[in-house]
């Protein structure tokens, strides 16, 4: 392409030459800024105490010496030779009751000592829920509850309790796999 066709196309349109020259202008306007202003200095991470502040009013004049900011050490810890993401279950204690592999056999436990033991554990968690009085219930995009002065959203926990459900008036709890259900 030649000159002769790039100038035949430029003058065509007289809208798009008025935009691009407009464009040009201000284009070397902001150059031309950048170019006669003062550079900004770089930052650095200690800054130095014989650099001085410049006051708002006179950015040429220096004021009192900048004051040293406090050095923070971070200790080096070395290199991990464990995996942080691994699971490791020797860190999660089994709890008394639960699932086996198989491997142990079977267990020789009376039935009426296991209804006796359910039945402790349900008392239990009937008294600790007593204790327990729901203000106000709070229903929106996070669902939240007011129990015993404490604000709570679902999933949390007061007094081993935790707020699985958040309706209008009511809440329900779960303690060692027992539902409450509290109301106001």
């Amino acid at each position: 392409m030649n000159l002769q066709e790039l100038k035949k196309q430029l003058l065509a349109d007289k809208q798009k030459l008025a935009v691009m020259a407009v464009l040009m202008v201000l284009g070397l306007l902001l150059w031309g800024r950048l170019m006669l202003k003062s550079v900004p200095r770089t930052a650095v991470a200690e800054p130095d105490n014989k650099i001085a502040q410049t006051t708002p009013d006179n950015p040429d004049r220096p004021s009192a010496p900048a004051t040293r900011l406090p050095v923070v050490k971070i200790r080096d810890f070395g290199r991990v030779d464990r995996d942080l993401f691994a699971f490791n279950p020797n860190y999660y204690p089994t709890l008394a009751g639960s699932e086996s592999d198989g491997s142990e056999g079977k267990s020789s436990v009376d039935p009426t000592d296991e209804q006796k033991q359910t039945q402790d554990r349900q008392a239990e968690v009937l008294s600790a829920a007593r204790d327990l009085k729901l203000q106000t219930t709070l229903l929106g995009t996070r669902n939240r509850a007011m129990i015993n002065g404490e604000l709570l959203e679902e999933g949390q926990t007061i007094q081993g309790f935790e707020l699985r459900e958040v309706e209008s008036r009511r809440v329900t709890l779960v303690k060692d796999d027992i539902t409450i259900v509290l109301e106001m």
